[in-house]
């Protein structure tokens, strides 16, 4: 009877951390995948620019390879991605500015959107992808 119980202790406790081993694999699954949509390898914001709503308004831009360089076609990434956020407020913009800017000891972009309205929106570039398969920069801002 003793070895019974033994072997009733040593299953129970295989159960338990084969749960406990297999919550935890999924767990790191998901923090792998977060930032990326299963069928194309693209980051969830791509599709996804306000962050499921974390973000009032967000915006995606996305370049192809130029002959000017990776800096310029980050330039006109941002770019796109600032037509799109001034689209959804149903604005045109006549004039940006760049300023850098540190925060909880972290260097972010800020770019200051001059309305035709005269109002002022300032956007922040959350992430840069850079799709190494097809040379396309992608660019996410958003409105804080």
């Amino acid at each position: 009877m003793e070895g019974g119980n033994k072997m009733k202790k040593l299953a129970i406790i295989m159960m338990v951390m084969a749960t406990f081993l297999g919550c935890s694999s999924v767990e790191n699954q998901k923090s792998d995948n977060q930032n990326k949509v299963a069928s194309n390898g693209l980051p969830n914001w791509v599709f996804n620019s306000t962050a499921g709503g974390k973000y009032k308004i967000g915006g995606v831009g996305v370049s192809k390879r130029t002959i000017d360089g990776v800096n310029k076609q980050r330039e006109i990434a941002v770019s796109r991605a600032i037509d799109e956020i001034a689209k959804q407020m149903g604005v045109k913009v006549s004039n940006t500015s760049l300023s850098h800017s540190t925060k909880n000891n972290s260097s972010f972009e800020e770019y200051s959107l001059q309305t035709v309205e005269g109002n002022k929106v300032n956007a922040v570039i959350k992430e840069v992808w850079h799709n190494e398969k097809t040379g396309e920069v992608y660019v996410w801002m958003v409105v804080e």
